[in-house]
């Protein structure tokens, strides 16, 4: 490897953000039962900070998660960068925290989203779902929380 490579990874690794600690996960589940005004907007960010969490998903794929994708005691993810389809484990802690989601305001009973009502624009959606993240992020305290250091954390802890 060349100076030039070693200098580019240098400058990578100087750049990601630091994965979260137990600790910040903590903080940061907590506030999800603090923050906003009732328990519609709770259960829901609970639900979410937790797939981020154990799933590394983005904010846009949380925002627009189907029903369908959940199945008995797995979930299905869909990778876009080599089109692989992938099933992976439903843990207990996520699927508790889906099955409290109540149902998207407008949606139909039995409606085909877990978080959207599947109404209006899913770019200004996800952005409302990403707000809603930012809020709980804010009263938990940590520094420097943002929903893409899931994703550090759980490639951290695989790795």
């Amino acid at each position: 490897m060349g100076a030039e490579e070693r200098h580019g990874l240098q400058q990578c690794w100087q750049t990601a953000p630091e994965p979260y600690t137990a600790e910040e996960i903590a903080k940061i589940i907590a506030a999800t039962d603090a923050f906003g005004k009732g328990q519609y907007e709770r259960l829901r960010a609970l639900a979410m900070i937790l797939l981020m969490r154990y799933y590394g998903l983005r904010v846009s794929d949380v925002a627009t998660l189907r029903r369908d994708r959940i199945r008995g005691n797995q979930i299905f993810l869909h990778a876009l960068k080599n089109d692989a389809a992938i099933w992976l484990p439903l843990y207990a802690e996520v699927d508790f925290a889906l099955c409290a989601v109540p149902k998207p305001y407008g949606a139909e009973e039995n409606g085909p989203y877990v978080f959207w009502s599947g109404r209006g624009d899913v770019e200004e959606h996800t952005k409302t779902r990403g707000r809603t993240l930012q809020a709980v992020f804010l009263k938990s305290g940590v520094s420097g929380a943002t929903s893409h250091r899931f994703r550090h954390t759980l490639a951290t802890e695989c790795w």
